[in-house]
């Protein structure tokens, strides 16, 4: 199950920024990160590494990108978005309750 729901996360992530920036900018954001040493395929297992990225690229704007995200993150997972919470702290609580 863990699985699903990672990639679930990924696929989330991946489209919502498609849909805001386009494949091309999705494409060579993709090697941006790469040449940093992730992938936006890590983000389930790196948040921290890739949202820092985002901010480094996008400045203030990543903070627009983010909840962008953790909306579509949580519209897909059944979660409920409380407008506060970081795409890091929706991971956190998928692995949580996974783990349980």
């Amino acid at each position: 199950m863990g699985k699903e729901y990672r990639d679930k996360v990924i696929d989330s992530v991946i489209d919502r920024l498609r849909g805001i920036l386009g494949e091309v900018t999705v494409q060579a954001l993709e090697v941006f990160m790469k040449m940093n040493g992730t992938s936006l395929y890590s983000i389930y297992d790196e948040p921290d590494k890739v949202i820092n990225l985002l901010y480094i690229l996008f400045k203030d704007s990543a903070r627009f990108l983010e909840d962008e995200v953790v909306k579509e993150v949580c519209s897909r997972l059944k979660y409920e978005y409380n407008g506060k919470a970081s795409l890091k702290d929706i991971i956190n609580n998928i692995k949580d309750k996974q783990s349980h």
